[in-house]
């Protein structure tokens, strides 16, 4: 995978004052609040370390992790559920979270949520979603029981910039996304991956919420075949 050349420390650096700047905020504001898990331990605990602005859904309890394996915790970002009806317009962004593909009892027909961290300066990612465009790959698993998410957090400079919300409508308009698309300008998925091997797939089990495959760099055809395995097995 390759990636723009000339991403320094002061990118990194950048990064890192970002996330812990985000992370010490002690509530929550504006468009560009990422979220934290909703539930900290076992429901009415009262561990958060604040009330969230948002409902809190039903969720796996904690632990959370981001190992195979492991329970995914319940981040919210912001978004479109349904990009499509929406026309890609960022103005009409709205809470996603984990929680809106959590099926537990089937009844949202979703048995694996594919999640897809990208950047608008990856050429692989922009290969892999051509691919989706073009193969029709998301309405083909999607009947399976497959649930796509798809996550922007660095938009084409050189060095990148946090992904602006401009850059999640021009990539639903350009590579025609009709899955939930999310902004991740924190990079609160860099808990799963660095950068540099974007981009990232994450399988998880909507049932349980369990991470049950990563794969990073644009290996779709191992990440796919794990996925029609899954879905044949359950």
């Amino acid at each position: 995978m390759q990636r723009l050349v000339s991403i320094g420390f002061a990118c990194i650096a950048g990064f890192a004052l970002l996330a812990c700047s985000s992370e010490a905020d002690p509530l929550p504001t504006g468009d560009f609040y990422k979220g934290e898990q909703v539930n900290n331990g076992a429901a009415g605990a009262g561990s958060s370390a604040f009330d969230p602005p948002f409902k809190a859904a039903e969720y796996p309890a904690g632990p959370y992790g981001t190992n195979v394996g492991s329970t995914i915790a319940n981040y919210n970002f912001r978004g479109w559920l349904k990009p499509v009806d929406a026309g890609y317009d960022d103005t009409k962004f709205e809470d996603v979270a984990m929680s809106d593909f959590f099926d537990p009892t089937g009844e949202k027909s979703i048995k694996i949520i594919m999640l897809n961290a990208s950047a608008v300066w990856c050429t692989v990612c922009r290969a892999e979603y051509s691919k989706f465009k073009a193969e029709g790959t998301y309405l083909k698993y999607r009947a399976m029981g497959a649930e796509f998410v798809s996550a922007i957090f660095e938009d084409a400079k050189n060095p990148p910039n946090p992904a602006k919300p401009g850059d999640l409508s021009y990539w639903g308009v350009t590579y025609s996304v009709e899955f939930p698309m999310i902004l991740d300008p924190g990079f609160k998925l860099g808990q799963f991956f660095t950068a540099d091997a974007t981009p990232m797939n994450l399988l998880i089990d909507a049932k349980t919420m369990k991470i049950v495959g990563k794969y990073l760099g644009g290996d779709t055809t191992a990440m796919f075949a794990q996925l029609e395995k899954f879905v044949a097995q359950n």
